[in-house]
């Protein structure tokens, strides 16, 4: 507990406050009066006992230094992740609090950033919840280390997500669009279609990891972009993402097809074998082929969207379609897929309807008589 001790020096009286923080280091505060010393001893002791306790001291560290050592921490982040983390850090969140003392930022300033990243620099709202999200992380970190009270990232008011347009294209569509690009990117086309994988889990398909006799693949691993770079990483970015996909018998014979040559590491890659670039394969093949087709603007991920069409579509259940894309929870499926389902609450009704009729047919079903009265016969 604190205490309160007088000293006298040079003829001059201090009231000093000695305690032990939560870290069991000593600390003291000299003040000038009791009275002011009483009150302080009081504090500390109700934060202590409150776990509310912060290091006065350590409240003046710079926000750029803190979050240096932030980031030096994530090692339990891939490459790309901790890459784009960077350089959200690096653009946006340093060049807003730099040198700011992480005691004397407030609700109000981090309100501000948020506003200035939307209103002025014009950022996607989905960029400005991750600079706001790593903002928020870094100081998180300094309540837990005990360098200020409380988080300032309470209480913000964050722009609304109002959802990428999505294109979910038809069966007929799927082939016209395979159709209209090269030859070697059809199976690509038709696996990304009826297989539902991201783009990294496609690009960095090993070959060893397609079972064409039993109609599966191995959703192991992924290929990755690191500030320029192409490596594969031989696992996924999370546990539900590592998955096993079967495969459509038509879709198996266009594999066996596509493979049919000299042995190779990986299902798809480029022309001349190596590893395919997303922006490269993009602008150079799937942009020109939409046009072709009359499908533009279209992205590589709506081949994705469409495959999860398709399976709502055909009455499939929301859990399959959760593993089959890998989704870590069934409220990401939902969320993103869910107002595909508004033809649901019909069928729902009817459902009842038929439990219902049966019931009543066979008698087994309790049903007021004055309520019977009224139903038709």
């Amino acid at each position: 507990m604190a205490s309160v001790h007088k000293k006298q020096q040079q003829g001059r009286v201090s009231w000093v406050v000695r305690y032990r923080d939560p870290q069991n280091r000593n600390r003291s505060r000299s003040f000038a009066r009791y009275k002011e010393a009483y009150a302080f001893r009081s504090e500390i002791e109700s934060k202590i006992n409150l776990s509310t306790w912060s290091d006065p001291r350590g409240g003046k560290t710079s926000f750029d230094s803190w979050a240096a050592s932030w980031l030096a921490g994530k090692v339990n982040l891939r490459a790309s992740s901790l890459t784009r983390d960077e350089t959200y850090l690096r653009l946006h969140v340093i060049p807003a609090f730099g040198s700011i003392a992480l005691a004397r930022i407030r609700p109000s300033d981090v309100q501000a950033f948020v506003r200035h990243l939307q209103e002025k620099k014009k950022l996607a709202p989905r960029t400005v919840r991750e600079c706001y999200r790593i903002c928020k992380n870094v100081l998180e970190t300094a309540v837990n280390e005990k360098l200020i009270p409380e988080n300032p990232c309470r209480g913000i008011n964050l722009p609304k997500l109002t959802g990428d347009e999505r294109r979910f294209l038809s069966a007929p569509e799927v082939d016209r669009l395979a159709s209209s690009i090269e030859s070697h990117y059809q199976t690509l086309i038709y696996s990304a279609a009826y297989l539902g994988l991201r783009w990294g889990e496609l690009a960095g398909l090993r070959v060893e990891n397609l079972d064409l006799l039993r109609g599966q693949v191995r959703v192991w691993g992924s290929l990755e972009e690191v500030s320029g770079s192409l490596r594969y990483v031989g696992w996924t970015k999370t546990e539900a993402s590592r998955r096993t996909v079967t495969i459509p018998p038509f879709l198996v014979q266009m594999l066996a097809r596509h493979l049919e040559g000299p042995q190779r590491e990986f299902v798809f890659v480029g022309p001349n074998g190596g590893f395919l670039r997303r922006s490269n394969f993009g602008k150079r093949h799937l942009k020109p082929a939409a046009l072709r087709a009359g499908l533009a603007p279209l992205r590589f991920h709506d081949l994705r969207h469409t495959c999860a069409a398709m399976l709502i579509d055909q009455d499939c259940n929301p859990l399959e379609i959760q593993k089959r894309l890998g989704h870590k929870e069934i409220a990401t499926t939902l969320g993103i897929y869910g107002h595909l389902y508004e033809s649901s609450d019909t069928k729902i009704n009817d459902a009842l309807e038929r439990a219902f009729d049966t019931g009543r047919s066979s008698g087994s079903l309790f049903v007021p008589s004055e309520v019977v009265s009224e139903l038709p016969a």
